[in-house]
């Protein structure tokens, strides 16, 4: 028989399971009473509109980007701190992610010489080298209210995370329905940078971009391999199934990947991420062909392989199995400085 899972429950599992050092993230509780709504202290923010946190990405952006001169570093800060609730969000989302995957590119000065550099905002091929925080009860103020998303995870100070939860005897539906989308009107700033947004009751967990349908979420029950036998009864009955999406998609080596090489978007409108077996294909392929010199004269094959996978949405996405299978191997094609 299923028990009682409380929102408070769920919340300190994720939240002290990514503190284990075996996942490394580094967590920090605010207060989630209605006299804690304006405090910053914990989070190091400005104020609590703020919705990334500043001194850790300015001391991140410095140890990544060790030869950029500190005033570079710091507009990107100030760019960063801004609100962008008034634009439109679905472009915002998208200049951030590109910006987050490839770099922002700068004017520097070399030799003399007007050049150029690209200043990193996320080290990919070093995923120790970036800053992993666990945020819980953050308060946020939008133009008219307050709201305090149950769990944010930061990299690097920047909210890639979003995590909303409910008891067990809600369904999971009803996070999406009463609490995403109102999200969404009320801080929508906190979605500028998002990636990832996951909806709980214990029992079910399911993750989708910030802006699609609730129809368009999915679960994550495998963790190494897309052919893991998958026993829902028992992840109900134990509550596995945030545990489940921790172990396979919440280390850090995983999250980096999955935001560098698995994350789409259609006509720069429509975002997409990679469902579950998308991602453990793909890179148990990699697994198997090992490195970019094997390759030579199976390329055809790789992709073959690609495009018998199962599709993200109704329509064909071979292209997107493709390109998440190119973008691992750093084709020509897929632009990264």
């Amino acid at each position: 028989m299923k028990s009682f899972i409380s929102e408070d429950n769920i919340e300190q599992a994720i939240c002290t399971r990514l503190s284990l050092p075996e996942y490394g993230w580094q967590r920090i509780e605010c207060d989630p009473s209605v006299e804690g709504q304006n405090d910053v202290s914990k989070t190091g923010r400005a104020n609590v509109g703020e919705c990334i946190l500043p001194e850790i990405f300015r001391n991140a952006l410095r140890r990544i980007n060790p030869g950029i001169d500190a005033e570079i570093l710091d507009e990107i800060v100030r760019e960063y701190r801004k609100d962008y609730t008034c634009t439109d969000m679905v472009d915002t989302n998208y200049r951030f992610y590109n910006q987050i995957r490839n770099g922002i590119k700068v004017k520097v000065r070399k030799q003399n010489r007007e050049d150029f550099d690209i200043v990193r905002l996320i080290d990919f091929d070093n995923p120790e080298n970036n800053d992993f925080h666990c945020v819980n009860q953050m308060w946020i103020k939008g133009r008219f209210r307050y709201r305090r998303p149950d769990v944010l995870l930061f990299v690097n100070g920047l909210p890639l995370v979003f995590i909303e939860l409910k008891n067990s005897t809600v369904r999971i539906e009803e996070s999406y329905n009463k609490n995403l989308v109102s999200y969404r009107a009320d801080i929508p700033n906190i979605f500028a940078l998002n990636q990832v947004c996951v909806l709980s009751n214990g029992l079910q967990t399911k993750i989708g971009a910030w802006n699609a349908g609730y129809e368009f979420f999915f679960e994550w029950l495998r963790v190494d391999d897309e052919k893991e036998r998958i026993d829902r009864k028992q992840i109900e009955e134990h509550g596995l199934s945030i545990t489940n999406l921790i172990d396979g998609l919440f280390r850090k080596e995983r999250l980096l990947d999955y935001i560098e090489n698995f994350i789409f978007f259609d006509n720069r409108r429509i975002k997409i991420i990679a469902k579950n077996h998308q991602y453990l294909g793909v890179n148990n392929l990699m697994k198997s062909v090992g490195n970019r010199e094997e390759l030579k004269g199976k390329l055809g094959g790789v992709l073959a392989y690609a495009g018998f996978r199962q599709k993200l949405f109704d329509g064909d996405v071979r292209a997107q199995d493709e390109a998440q299978t190119a973008r691992k191997l750093h084709f020509p094609g897929d632009y990264r400085p």
